[in-house]
């Protein structure tokens, strides 16, 4: 049995030899499920994994994944995945991942929704691949730490903590180093996509699943690197615990919401459910005896009185009441909308402040319209460089998002990155 194994294998490797396959490349597939990767551990109740396109199983520490797996995570769950002995990828909460490749050589993590933190300790060998993509963009990690958010608004963000990557999108390509952000915009409309290389990452600039990771899984150098000192810690777990209580009611909220009106539209009744005067109505050839009304034949015929005539009252000319003009929202300020900066100097000083778009003057942070806009800012968790552009509609003040302007067919406009960096 075992030679005419050999025998088959050998004919194989012939034949692919003759047709110019890469053999390389076919034992590279062959032995591709080999690769050691599995679920190290998992935080909250609300993970599951799917292998191979089978059903959904709630995933738990040992088990193991493989090429075409998807991991996913619900509100208030951390799912930490292991690739062989040196390669850690931890999901935050509502995050999907998937794995599109995990040969001996290579291994592909697609993030489909949220945010993942990514720490490979050694440096990859030459011939060995590791790559993170989100729908546009592709990421090839050597020995690399950091963290990969894809935004509700369809942006990537990229912060990196240790190493040097090349972040490409189309024929676009950015090199960051430890302590620096990226971020790609997607096209829109008249507006071509982005991918642009931001400010130095500071501490202050992370969420609350960024800032808890990088507390308790990575190495306390990593700390000093974006201005966290030791006398700062305390403050940072607080802000911390905060954001993440403030993301799981949003999440919960979301999901809650989701069900409801899964709930509501599901398929019902119809019309043919609708109660009248008490009793279900019957849908023709279906119908019991009880349900039918017989003419009595032995019904006399019975005088109809007659009507005398009555005289028409006149109608008096009512006046039709005018319809009032719905409110219609304006615009308040420059059309580049406001945008917050949050800066630290080097004695560790913060500045906060919110100026208008396109000359960069800052607004009174007294005022009602900086209370709107720094509320929206702080509620939603939004970035610093995110704009809001002031509205008045129907007599109160809001700041809306990009969105929410064009639904109404404000004439905004959207800052370049470039200029938006040298108003900073």
């Amino acid at each position: 049995m075992k030679r005419r194994k050999i025998a088959a294998a050998a004919v194989l490797l012939v034949l692919l030899v003759f047709l110019g396959v890469n053999v390389m490349a076919v034992a590279d597939e062959f032995v591709g499920e080999a690769r050691s990767l599995s679920v190290l551990s998992v935080s909250g109740d609300s993970a599951t994994v799917t292998r191979g396109g089978g059903r959904e199983v709630k995933a738990a520490a040992g088990l193991p994944l493989g090429q075409g797996s998807k991991a996913k995570t619900g509100a208030a769950t951390n799912l930490y995945l292991k690739a062989d002995e040196d390669k850690t990828i931890k999901l935050a909460a509502s995050t999907l991942v998937e794995i599109a490749k995990a040969s001996a050589k290579k291994l592909g993590i697609a993030l489909k929704s949220g945010e993942i933190f990514f720490n490979v300790e050694e440096k990859l060998a030459d011939d060995e691949e590791m790559e993170f993509t989100t729908a546009q963009t592709s990421l090839s990690i050597r020995g690399t730490s950091g963290f990969l958010r894809i935004e509700e608004d369809g942006r990537v963000l990229l912060h990196l903590l240790e190493g040097k990557v090349d972040w490409s999108a189309g024929d676009k390509v950015i090199s960051l180093e430890a302590g620096e952000t990226g971020i790609y915009t997607p096209a829109q409309g008249m507006r071509e996509e982005e991918l642009v290389k931001l400010n130095q990452l500071s501490w202050e600039d992370l969420n609350g699943f960024e800032l808890e990771t990088l507390l308790k899984d990575v190495p306390p150098d990593y700390r000093d690197d974006l201005g966290l000192s030791e006398e700062q810690i305390s403050d940072a777990e607080e802000k911390a615990e905060e954001m993440l209580r403030r993301e799981e009611s949003k999440a919960q909220t979301e999901e809650s919401q989701a069900e409801s009106f899964a709930q509501e539209y599901q398929p019902g009744t119809g019309e043919g459910g609708i109660i009248v005067e008490g009793r279900e109505p019957v849908v023709e050839g279906d119908r019991d005896d009880k349900d039918m009304v017989l003419e009595d034949p032995t019904e006399e015929p019975t005088e109809e009185p007659t009507e005398e005539p009555t005289e028409e009252p006149t109608e008096e000319p009512t006046e039709e009441p005018t319809e009032e003009e719905p409110p219609v929202p304006r615009l308040i300020g420059d059309e580049y909308g406001y945008h917050y900066s949050a800066t630290t100097d080097v004695d560790g000083q913060r500045t906060e402040s919110i100026y208008s778009g396109s000359d960069g003057e800052p607004i009174d942070e007294e005022t009602e319209y900086a209370y709107v806009l720094k509320n929206r800012w702080d509620r939603e968790e939004m970035l610093t460089y995110e704009p809001l552009w002031l509205v008045e509609y129907d007599g109160e003040y809001y700041a809306w998002t990009k969105e929410e302007c064009e639904e109404y067919g404000l004439p905004i406009q959207f800052m370049p990155s470039a200029v938006l960096l040298e108003a900073r």
